[in-house]
């Protein structure tokens, strides 16, 4: 079993069969192409993705349906294609050449990053959310580019949210 020295959390054993395939990376960290999504009981509801090429590289994410239970995705099919998911089955309408609308019953996990900084209230990245397949474990970060949805939304306080 692989160990990874990690910045967050220290040597880490894992599964080779755990990773998730990034095949483009991520904008940025294009040379990022596996990660680990760790979940630990004393920082949920939030979740890690670590790299696997880097233990320094971590991304605090968040489930998006904890900011935006209404949250639309569109895709398009070379996004659909890269995720291994087929476009005519996944897509909510007839037509698909305007993005694709993923259908609730996809096996997409939908993430967004997580900004935390000094003194500012913690926001999250909606324009360009993090998705895996947990069927086949690939991911991608997806552009959202005319969704209407922001890169600084601020998270929700109170009780019952994050």
């Amino acid at each position: 079993m692989p160990t990874l020295d990690t910045r967050q959390f220290g040597p880490i054993d894992y599964s080779v069969e755990s990773t998730l395939e990034f095949p483009c990376g991520m904008p940025a960290f294009e040379r990022h192409t596996r990660f680990l999504l760790i979940e630990k009981d004393t920082y949920a509801p939030f979740l890690f993705l670590q790299s696997v090429i880097d233990g320094q590289i971590s991304f605090l994410v968040l489930p998006v349906t904890r900011i935006d239970p209404a949250y639309q995705l569109a895709l398009e099919p070379e996004e659909m294609e890269l995720l291994g998911m087929a476009v005519e089955s996944e897509c909510a309408f007839n037509s698909c050449t305007d993005g694709a609308r993923v259908q609730s019953t996809s096996p997409l996990l939908t993430l967004v990053v997580v900004t935390l900084v000094p003194g500012g209230a913690p926001t999250a990245n909606l324009v360009a959310p993090i998705l895996i397949h947990m069927g086949n474990r690939k991911g991608l970060q997806s552009i959202q580019s005319v969704s209407g949805y922001s890169h600084q939304t601020l998270l929700p306080v109170g009780e019952g949210q994050c």
